[in-house]
């Protein structure tokens, strides 16, 4: 990470602590962290066609779940180090910094709040390149606005969502500054079912804009959430409006189904689709509601945007001693103008199993498939994943953890071509249980 990206984790956990001070008027934090130390062997380190690179990778990584909850002041703090020393010396050391992090001041119960959000993190330079340390920039996004929500009787309200964020990439020309908002009427007849007519607006500046151009987004969208008997469904309708500098305008609908599935007391299903233009000017609204998913944010490669038709299932089965988790997903992305050679289809299958052989040892398997198609280009290639690993508790806060894996891809074009071997060993200690 280059110095600009430090000075953005630096300042933010400046102006977290002189914040959290001021909130929390010295009440108690809770505090969980990890410790994982290890050596990894690979003997295609950068994933290559030819000539691939053997090495020997001492690793390390720590992360640390920091949380304060009061009526008045909610904050979370996770950070990541995740330090990659190479042995062979055809290969630099690598140190990366992650940051998800939230604080939100309730101002006035259920009325008024303000809140800031910081996410650091990892995205792919290049991605039709395969995910390695060296295809691999920080970026940074930094978020703060209020929420003001007047209620209207019992069952109305309306939400007033103001946002300002700030985007840095690492590598890619195209750090930006948006500023947006929400306006929500909202309806809540009970506690069962919830619909709201949603205008989002987003104007985003990017700092070279002889590479980029700025555009202004508009979505227009009804929500319908209802919770049934072992079902939840979400449902977005509506439309897009983006007017861009120079290029031609853009418009297309939004459409979203979100289901989740209670089939019994061990298993679960979720269902997702969506078609819409997508792009972070929209993910940066969604703020906290967006959850784990706020760090999506590699999806514009650039100021161009691209209208994505993604389809989603997951089943989830578990007892006492298993589980398994499956996944299949088709994802249709079609790009603007100069990135039409981006324009792909993905096509992805994953299954997780975790078994508790005994009390103290745990077996767990990762498989993964993946073909990825380039409609301009007629490139396609198939990936695949296979993780194979055990964990042992030598106590209460220390386990054991051998792993090997392999990774795969098979391309029309052969230079995209890489097959890699990999085994890990390390011991990693955890603050609770």
């Amino acid at each position: 990470m280059n110095i600009k990206a430090n000075k953005y984790l630096y300042y933010k956990l400046i102006i977290y602590l002189i914040l959290l001070n001021y909130a929390t008027n010295g009440f108690s934090l809770q505090l969980d962290y990890s410790l994982e130390g290890g050596v990894e062997y690979t003997d295609n380190a950068t994933l290559s066609s030819t000539d691939p690179i053997s090495s020997t990778i001492r690793r390390f990584d720590l992360n640390a779940d920091l949380n304060h909850i009061t009526n008045s002041v909610r904050f979370l703090f996770q950070p990541r180090v995740n330090v990659y020393n190479y042995k062979n010396e055809l290969l630099d050391d690598r140190t990366f910094y992650g940051l998800d992090s939230s604080l939100v001041f309730e101002i006035i119960p259920n009325g008024f709040r303000w809140s800031f959000d910081d996410y650091l993190g990892q995205t792919a330079i290049n991605v039709r390149d395969p995910t390695t340390p060296f295809n691999t920039q920080t970026t940074n996004v930094f978020f703060t606005g209020p929420d003001l929500t007047i209620r209207l009787n019992n069952t109305k309200y309306i939400e007033l969502l103001l946002r300002y964020a700030d985007f840095y990439y690492e590598t890619q020309p195209v750090d930006n500054m948006r500023y947006g908002g929400r306006l929500k009427f909202v309806s809540k007849p009970n506690n069962y079912a919830e619909y709201s007519l949603n205008i989002d607006s987003a104007d985003i500046k990017y700092d070279d804009a002889v590479i980029n151009e700025d555009y202004i987004r508009n979505d227009a969208f009804i929500t319908i959430n209802r919770l049934m008997n072992l079902v939840t469904i979400s449902i977005d309708a509506g439309y897009t409006k983006i007017d861009r500098e120079f290029s031609e305008d853009l418009s297309g609908i939004i459409g979203k189904l979100d289901s989740q599935i209670t089939i019994n007391t061990r298993s679960n299903l979720n269902l997702y689709g969506h078609a819409q233009y997508t792009d972070s000017s929209r993910n940066f609204l969604q703020s906290r509601a967006y959850q784990e998913g706020i760090r999506g944010f590699d999806t514009q490669i650039s100021s161009d945007i691209l209208y994505e038709k993604y389809l989603y299932g997951g089943y989830i089965w578990r007892d006492d001693a298993n589980s398994i988790n499956i996944a299949v997903s088709k994802n249709d992305q079609d790009y603007e103008e100069f990135l039409d050679s981006f324009d792909r289809t993905i096509k992805r299958a994953s299954i997780v199993f975790n078994r508790s052989i005994t009390r103290l040892t745990n077996l767990y398997i990762n498989a993964l498939w993946q073909n990825t198609n380039y409609k301009i280009t007629l490139i396609d290639d198939e990936d695949t994943d296979y993780t194979l690993g055990i964990s042992y508790r030598l106590s209460r806060s220390l386990d054991f953890r051998l792993q090997v894996g392999n990774r795969n891809r098979t391309s029309t074009d052969t230079i995209r071509n890489y097959r890699e071997n990999n085994a890990f060993l390390s011991i990693r200690y955890s603050s609770h249980r």
